[in-house]
């Protein structure tokens, strides 16, 4: 099917998808979609990809479907589907039958929806001059009777409180997901490491500092002893789907994500932990003008960004937030800008990570001798972080300072 791609996205490119007014269930992620991600890129994945029917299905009837009807032409999911319904009691009806007369095959099925419970527009088989006849009223007992699960009334009422956070969700504990893709958040294309696109370390550090104001409120927060366990890869197949959860009384932060299987059953992958801290101490001014005056060698933002690229650092104009760097010994100084592709998205973020992951760059650069032969230098990734504050938000100008403790090359200490 990969030679269809390039013309099946091209046709679809206008396609400007809205949030649907209906609960919508996607074979392509084998989950509950809001519909706003069906573009072409996602219609492309539902030619491509492997149908997660089972894992649909699955959902729909944890979420308290238990009625189903076939539109096709002849039923050939009523089987798959009752042998999925097997743990409960559930309705599968047809709305056509091969050789088998058309309104038959629609009246049966009626009156089976009808005998349980669902309401039929009688009008439409009679004539206008027919008579209703109205039975006797009764007391009302003033109950509510809406059927809706948890999950249902979430997507119903959908509110994102950040944009790698999305919706809180009903838990135990303070928790929220998203369906992260490169559509509705174009940056994350342009974090590209050795051919495949990553979330970038830096987006944890926003989710945890994020989920702590979502619950906490406003405030002095840290991050400690951030561990990066496991990259998430961003596939062009399948969206990631991503839970954060805060638990209060540790002020420890999970994150993970989840994978729809074909067997319906979904496969948990934690990606990042962390441990919240407060502080209000300010940190001690530093010489910055000294330390870039101390720094011998000079590099300019196309240089750096040609050696990032020889070290399989592939990075996209929005993670190219690097202006120039003065190096020292075991010291690099970064003026650090925002790049346009971000700028209007910027105050959705208490830090944005593309400009945390500058900072992460400028670090990168820093614990590299200028003499290194760069094509046989293996990238480095951040996997732990001790502490990390924001103490104001990003500015037209920054400087980043990089100090390295000690690096190898397997690793890099640093403040």
């Amino acid at each position: 099917m990969d030679p269809l791609r390039a013309d099946l996205e091209a046709g679809l490119a206008d396609l400007r998808p809205k949030t649907a007014k209906l609960p919508l269930y996607s074979t392509v992620t084998g989950s509950r979609i809001d519909g706003r991600g069906a573009d072409a890129h996602y219609w492309w994945q539902n030619v491509r990809a492997t149908v997660l029917f089972s894992a649909a299905f699955s959902e729909m009837v944890d979420d308290g479907c238990t009625h189903f009807v076939e539109l096709a032409p002849h039923p050939v999911l009523a089987s798959s589907m009752r042998e999925l319904l097997t743990r409960q009691e559930g309705l599968v009806v047809p709305s056509l039958r091969r050789e088998e007369p058309d309104d038959e095959v629609l009246l049966r099925t009626l009156s089976s929806l009808h005998s349980h419970g669902h309401q039929v527009k009688w009008e439409t088989f009679h004539s206008a001059d027919a008579r209703f006849v109205k039975l006797p009223n009764y007391p009302w007992q003033l109950k509510t009777y809406w059927n809706e699960s948890a999950e249902a009334r979430e997507d119903r009422h959908y509110r994102q409180v950040h944009p790698l956070l999305g919706q809180r969700m009903n838990a135990a504990h303070p928790t929220w997901e998203v369906e992260l893709n490169t559509g509705h958040l174009a940056y994350l294309a342009d974090h590209r490491i050795q051919d495949n696109t990553l979330l970038p370390g830096a987006a944890f550090i926003e989710m945890t500092l994020a989920a702590a104001h979502q619950v906490y409120g406003p405030g002095n927060y840290s991050v400690d002893s951030l561990q990066l366990r496991k990259a998430l890869v961003l596939s062009p197949v399948s969206d990631a789907r991503l839970r954060t959860t805060l638990y209060q009384e540790q002020a420890r932060v999970e994150i993970a994500s989840y994978l729809a299987l074909p067997s319906g059953e979904r496969q948990w992958t934690v990606h990042a932990t962390a441990q919240l801290g407060t502080s209000a101490a300010v940190p001690a001014s530093r010489d910055v003008a000294g330390t870039r005056a101390r720094c011998g060698n000079h590099v300019s933002q196309d240089e750096f960004y040609t050696q990032t690229r020889s070290m399989g650092f592939q990075y996209g104009p929005a993670f190219q937030g690097v202006r120039d760097i003065a190096i020292g010994d075991r010291v690099a100084v970064g003026a650090v800008a925002i790049p346009d592709e971000i700028r209007a998205g910027v105050g959705d973020y208490l830090f944005h990570p593309c400009l945390v992951d500058a900072a992460f760059q400028v670090l990168l650069i820093a614990a590299t001798p200028p003499d290194t032969n760069q094509e046989r230098v293996t990238p480095y990734l951040p996997v732990r972080v001790d502490r990390i504050r924001v103490l104001a938000p990003p500015s037209g100008d920054m400087v980043v300072v990089a100090h390295v403790v000690a690096a190898d090359r397997s690793q890099i200490v640093s403040e």
